[in-house]
């Protein structure tokens, strides 16, 4: 396989990965919170709060992705391993280091507003 071929392919994928974090972070998460506010009244004051939350989470994830198709033209033009795409790998791993940290704080202070339970804690450990 060429390699021009193959970072159009890895670009499709990253399309598809965008598309799927868009309808992820728009739709699903506000539309479950919503439901589980309803069904549970105690819920509604958290419900922003937490959906601020898991908004801001992906906020990494689709610079991660930019830095991605970053390294994908790389391969295109037959330069898979640059000094550049080490860079960019470099930022990749900052950016998921920093995710998990913000997401383990994120929930220690949600907790400590009352508005996280310690079950979810542990399972965001997970």
């Amino acid at each position: 396989m060429k390699h021009k071929t193959f970072s159009t392919q890895l670009k499709g994928i990253l399309i598809g990965i965008a598309l799927c974090g868009i309808l992820i972070y728009l739709w699903i998460v506000p539309t479950f919170g919503k439901d589980i506010a309803e069904m549970n009244p105690e819920f509604n004051n958290a419900y922003i709060p937490w959906l601020f939350f898991l908004e801001v989470t992906g906020l990494p994830c689709y610079a991660a992705l930019f830095f991605a198709w970053k390294i994908f033209d790389n391969i295109g033009r037959d330069n898979a391993f640059c000094k550049d795409n080490g860079r960019y790998m470099k930022w990749i791993s900052t950016l998921a280091l920093g995710d998990g940290i913000y997401f383990l704080l994120g929930n220690i202070i949600l907790l400590l507003f009352s508005i996280n339970h310690p079950g979810i804690l542990i399972l965001s450990l997970f």
